[in-house]
């Protein structure tokens, strides 16, 4: 070792440090100003609401379709933050009846366009050059308008036609505004227990989430990059999204190419009014219906199962039809991801179901709900295994409605168990769900013919040669031993995913009756605690204020008649009696959980 003498130190000085690191994405802080304005203005609208909901029982027009439009209101007048609230919402069919979910999914985020000026300087600053020096012709009059930005058409200097989005000046700060008036009322619902504790709190950690992914348009550039990249490597020709030109686009804005198609909404009008304009355009085109659903749901599924993110707002107009059924997928502000977990009882719950296992895959859809609170759980299994009976059975009838073949009915119906047992679900599978519904939706109405069964099945068997080429182009070995090799490993991996399902359902009932005992004793107690420390804490601040008052009234005080005084004071016995009466509330809201039969 002495041998082989010192190694040269490397002097690193303070330039070499500076690395160029991302920045932290997060929503700037809003003046106090601005939340006041836009407290006060939530606190209106929703005084305003509670109103019309009253006239509404008053009249006995009060229902949930009714509750629905209402609340579309609300939120398409208050703008901005509220619409992306709203859509948030449409997503929570665990906590909101299906037909108010509905109502909010149409939520319509159209807003005027701000002046082009501001437009043309955030997207200078973006190109970093003037404006004529990037593109040849640029529209002053926006092809879109809504709460997060204007969409602009532009043609560029290579002599590209491209959509130019460019993010609303000032828009963080009043979503940031929004926000923290948001968190402030839900907090207060919460504190008052006036609803259940917490049951905001996944609704404010995911819509701050989801504004900070729909104000980053880089970030949407990466997603609709890779969803281009991954349909290439994959050999689906028929799907593609637009080319994102990167070295004019940043966090601001975001330049990509102009396509021209049908849109799916109109498609859907067309084949449901069967307009017979539409419908020799159609043929024209080479468009067929049935063809589009059949490849709506398989890119469903390839987006769920074979590539790393999905879509997760399908909804018709974020999806053009191009002449020979080909599809182009536009705006990619949400995107959902899957654990690894979520997306081996999904697909085993789709398993199952082909091969007429209704029980086990009630089962499986149990797991999806994880983690569960203690709780006695064959109810919940009960309520699933009647669920996937009932819709399984009846999608299979060739008579039956497109609206009974999708997944839509089982899922709704499950939900309103869940609500009945005040289960908590994973947002991550809430995304996953709401997506699933829309993709269904879209599939059913374009092919009333289209079942579960024979979709999967199809899907199924592309999968399989795709991922034989995937394996093959990373595998030396010659292509008939790759192909073997790859089909072994598919074997291999399906029994996993069944033995990690089959210890996965038999660990799901632990002794739930003694479980829910010490949770419950265990909550009480620590409710209790809160309840006496806070009572405390309220005497003792209260008594020091008295001490300190009366002694700079009077230089001396009788520290024994003070404490006698403020103890039985209104405004002591009224913060007292009010801090009981919530510890009380919160005790009730424990034991009413449904933990056991009785």
């Amino acid at each position: 070792m002495r041998a082989l003498g010192r190694r040269t130190q490397l002097e690193v000085t303070e330039s070499d440090l500076a690395l160029p690191l991302p920045a932290r994405a997060d929503l700037p802080r809003a003046s106090v100003g601005q939340i006041l304005r836009r407290s006060a203005r939530w606190t209106a609208a929703s005084v305003v609401l509670a109103f019309q909901l009253l006239g509404d029982r008053l009249r006995k027009r009060l229902d949930s379709q009714q509750l629905g439009v209402r609340l579309r209101h609300l939120f398409e007048g208050m703008g901005g933050t509220a619409v992306k609230l709203g859509q948030q919402m449409s997503i929570r069919v665990d906590l909101l009846p299906f037909e108010v979910t509905l109502e909010l999914g149409k939520l319509l985020d159209s807003v005027p366009p701000f002046p082009v000026d501001e437009a043309i300087e955030v997207v200078e600053r973006a190109v970093g050059a003037p404006l004529d020096e990037v593109f040849e012709s640029f529209d002053r009059e926006p092809v879109g308008s809504a709460s997060i930005a204007c969409v602009y058409r532009g043609r560029l200097r290579t002599g590209e036609d491209v959509a130019v989005k460019v993010r609303r000046p000032g828009i963080a700060r009043s979503f940031s505004a929004d926000l923290t008036a948001i968190n402030l009322m839900t907090r207060a619902l919460e504190l008052s227990t006036l609803v259940r504790p917490q049951s905001f709190r996944y609704l404010r950690m995911e819509l701050a989430s989801m504004l900070l992914a729909e104000l980053d348009f880089a970030r949407e550039a990466t997603h609709q990059d890779l969803f281009r990249r991954f349909a290439r490597r994959d050999r689906i020709k028929w799907l593609d999204a637009p080319k994102v030109h990167r070295e004019h686009s940043n966090s601001e804005v975001l330049v990509s190419a102009f396509v021209e198609g049908l849109p799916a909404g109109d498609l859907l009008r067309i084949v449901e009014t069967q307009d017979p304009e539409g419908l020799r355009e159609l043929d024209r085109q080479g468009i067929t219906p049935k063809m589009v659903g059949r490849r709506l749901f398989e890119m469903s599924m390839w987006g769920q199962f074979e590539i790393p993110f999905f879509h997760a707002d399908p909804h018709p107009g974020n999806l053009l039809i191009l002449p020979g059924n080909e599809l182009m997928v536009l705006d990619f502000g949400a995107c959902g991801y899957r654990s690894n977990a979520l997306l081996t009882n999904n697909l085993e719950s789709y398993r199952r179901f082909v091969k007429d296992d209704y029980s086990g895959a009630a089962d499986v859809t149990i797991t999806m709900l994880a983690p569960l609170p203690a709780m006695n759980v064959t109810e919940l299994r009960h309520a699933c295994h009647r669920v996937w009976w009932q819709w399984a059975t009846g999608a299979e009838f060739r008579e039956a409605e497109w609206w009974e073949r999708t997944t839509a009915m089982m899922w709704v119906a499950i939900m309103d168990a869940v609500r009945d047992l005040d289960l908590p679900v994973n947002l991550e599978m809430l995304h996953s769900l709401r997506a699933t519904l829309l993709y269904d939706t879209l599939v059913a109405r374009l092919d009333p013919r289209h079942t579960q069964k024979k979709a999967f099945k199809r899907w199924s068997k592309a999968a399989r040669k795709r991922e034989r080429r995937r394996f093959r182009r990373t595998d030396p070995r010659p292509a008939h031993q790759s192909d073997l090799a790859a089909a072994a490993v598919a074997e291999l991996r399906e029994s996993a995913i069944q033995g990690a399902n089959l210890l996965a359902n038999l660990s799901i009932q632990p002794d739930y009756e003694r479980t829910a005992v010490l949770h419950k004793g265990a909550a009480l107690a620590d409710m209790a605690l809160r309840v006496l420390s806070w009572s405390l804490g309220l005497a003792v601040f209260a008594i020091v204020a008295g001490l300190v008052w009366a002694w700079g009234q009077t230089g001396g005080v009788d520290w024994r008649e003070v404490t006698r005084d403020l103890l039985t004071h209104p405004a002591v016995i009224g913060g007292l009696s009010l801090g009981l009466l919530i510890g009380l509330r919160r005790v009730w809201f424990r034991l009413t959980d449904k933990d056991d039969d009785a």
